[in-house]
């Protein structure tokens, strides 16, 4: 999963990055499996995909990778630029992610921040296009790949070995047209356990300021006991220093 623990986080670094780790655990978290991940050939090629991360691939933005350092231990060090980090909301995703092109990963990784339990006003479908890399210019064509997308990310979270409902990650996505088809919104699909347990939360939630006010209600009596308590054993004391006052005295009480 991704950093993130419960509901929406946020994340602000102002500085760059250092994360030090090895080849194979880069290749496993990339889906590749423990052989794999030890083969010449595919470290080979995590060499050449970093190195390429040290040069711009997004107009506007500096490299991902300031840079790359091999430690004694074998271990790579990168240093991340901060203006690739997210600075707003993320959410969840399962790992590894699809590898089936680069417009199934740009998809689910955008996914991965949409709120698809909230009726979120439905947006744009050309800028969904422009942001996960569909080339729009045949409408028909840019559908069908979007679906082909959406059909791929659905199979994968079925086959994954994550306890999505253990974890209240969606069973699967939809999607709705709206505005014959230039607007666009995704949605979660949840299963029947998913369901009754939204349900049961929203029913929670009416309650709620009920119970707020009843907790606080109980708060301040507790204060107030509290507070009558710490006077009556001030009282107390004070009735003790005068009694052996009258007594260092002299005097005594005859009552």
């Amino acid at each position: 999963m991704a950093a993130y623990s419960k509901g929406y986080k946020r994340f602000k670094l102002d500085r760059p990055l250092s994360i030090t780790l090895t080849r194979a655990s880069i290749l496993r978290a990339a889906g590749l499996g423990p052989a794999q991940s030890r083969q010449t050939r595919n470290r080979r090629e995590l060499q050449g995909a970093l190195q390429r991360l040290t040069e711009p691939v997004v107009k506007g933005l500096p490299p991902l990778v300031r840079s790359i350092k091999t430690m004694r231990s074998g271990r790579l060090r990168l240093i991340i630029e901060p203006k690739w980090l997210p600075d707003g909301n993320y959410g969840q995703l399962v790992w590894p992610p699809p590898k089936s092109g680069a417009t199934v990963l740009a998809l689910y990784l955008f996914l991965g921040g949409c709120r698809l339990r909230s009726r979120i006003d439905p947006m744009a479908v050309e800028r969904l296009y422009r942001r996960i890399g569909i080339h729009h210019l045949r409408p028909s064509h840019a559908e069908r790949a979007l679906d082909h997308a959406l059909v791929v990310i659905n199979e994968h979270l079925k086959l994954t070995d994550a306890d999505l409902e253990e974890r209240d990650f969606p069973q699967g996505v939809k999607v709705k047209r709206f505005e014959n088809g230039n607007r666009i919104r995704f949605s979660a699909v949840l299963s029947t356990k998913q369901k009754e347990n939204r349900r049961i939360k929203i029913e929670l939630n009416k309650y709620r300021p009920q119970k707020e006010e009843i907790d606080q209600n109980r708060r301040e009596e507790e204060e107030a006991e509290r507070w009558y308590d710490e006077h009556d054993r001030k009282r107390k004391r004070r009735q003790a220093r005068e009694r052996e006052d009258y007594e260092e005295n002299g005097y005594y009480d005859t009552v």
